[in-house]
């Protein structure tokens, strides 16, 4: 249930409440979640507050709304710290999903001023332009 009492709006409670089921693994990516009245039974909230929960989640990536058919669970994301060695492989493979690639294009290209001053190149020296899509479960995550 939700608190009537807490400073903090019903919506707003309700989301959390979902957002915890979803981190909790409970469900996997592309899994139906309840319904909307499923969700006002469980939480003791009006329709309109866990539509507007919903919409939320929805806008932050975490589930997709499909009209007349339900809400299904997108990719989480990931909860990863950049400044250390990161393994975009070993991350998806603890999540319990399968890691995937799609490459697009390898190109050679020359090094222009902005790259050749960022990488401490000479400009003209020669780099390899690599561009790929990076998967879990077959659903797109990263643009590299």
């Amino acid at each position: 249930m939700i608190s009537r009492n807490s400073p903090m709006p019903a919506y707003y409670q309700t989301k959390m409440r979902i957002l915890d089921m979803i981190k909790q693994d409970d469900y996997e990516v592309g899994d139906k979640l309840p319904t909307d009245s499923d969700f006002c039974e469980m939480y003791g909230v009006s329709r309109i507050t866990v539509r507007r929960a919903l919409t939320e989640l929805e806008q932050e990536g975490y589930i997709e709304r499909i009209q007349g058919k339900g809400s299904y669970l997108r990719f989480k994301g990931l909860d990863q710290n950049i400044s250390k060695f990161y393994s975009f492989n070993d991350e998806i493979t603890k999540m319990g999903m399968v890691p995937s690639s799609v490459f697009l294009k390898l190109d050679l290209v020359e090094a222009d001023k902005n790259i050749a001053e960022m990488l401490g190149i000479k400009e003209r020296d020669l780099l390899y332009l690599l561009e790929r899509l990076r998967l879990a479960n077959d659903i797109i995550i990263a643009y590299d």
